[in-house]
């Protein structure tokens, strides 16, 4: 119903022409989704909102999150994009076009995280089902973003706050830091 901003078309190469008169059938998600045991999202944080004002039936579906509910710095990964991911396990892609993005998800979730060790997958799902929680740092002062980023926080520009989500077990520690 609107315009893709430039930014987006230069990212992605989409176009409003290649999207003009597509549409996204809700009743095929909704039978594709009936039997999902989990959502994955690379970045779900992202993903999730949209997802779920579109397609409400989504807030009741359980969802992981593959940027965080996998523990990629531990098994040696230096950045938790997913271009860098792929990169670093030595593929390459057209990335931010969304059937690529699932393709290359599926084939660093089935990939062991390093030699002899569990798939990425079986690591989200043990991560995923653990209990969480969202801080915030309210109040936090503009010099220390680079910090929070670095620790995996997010700025909401609506609430002007960043957060972060984390296991709880480790919610004291975080607020020692704070």
């Amino acid at each position: 119903g609107r315009s893709i901003p430039d930014e987006i078309v230069a990212l992605t190469g989409i176009t409003d022409a290649m999207v003009r008169g597509q549409r996204i059938d809700d009743d095929e998600v909704a039978a594709l989704a009936a039997d999902a045991d989990i959502v994955v999202a690379h970045n779900a944080a992202f993903d999730r909102p949209f997802v779920e004002s579109r397609l409400p039936f989504f807030r009741d579906l359980p969802w992981a999150c593959s940027v965080n509910d996998v523990d990629w710095s531990s098994a040696g990964f230096r950045s938790r994009k997913l271009e860098n991911l792929a990169l670093a396990k030595g593929f390459f892609y057209q990335a931010h076009r969304a059937i690529y993005d699932c393709h290359v998800g599926v084939r660093l979730l089935s990939d062991a995280l390093f030699d002899g060790g569990p798939t990425a997958l079986a690591d989200l799902l043990v991560r995923a089902h653990r209990q969480s929680v969202r801080l915030w740092a309210e109040g936090s002062p503009f010099e220390k973003k680079d910090d929070l980023k670095a620790r995996y926080y997010r700025w909401n520009s609506q609430a002007r706050v960043w957060w972060c989500d984390l296991p709880a077990d480790r919610h004291q520690q975080e607020l020692e830091w704070l």
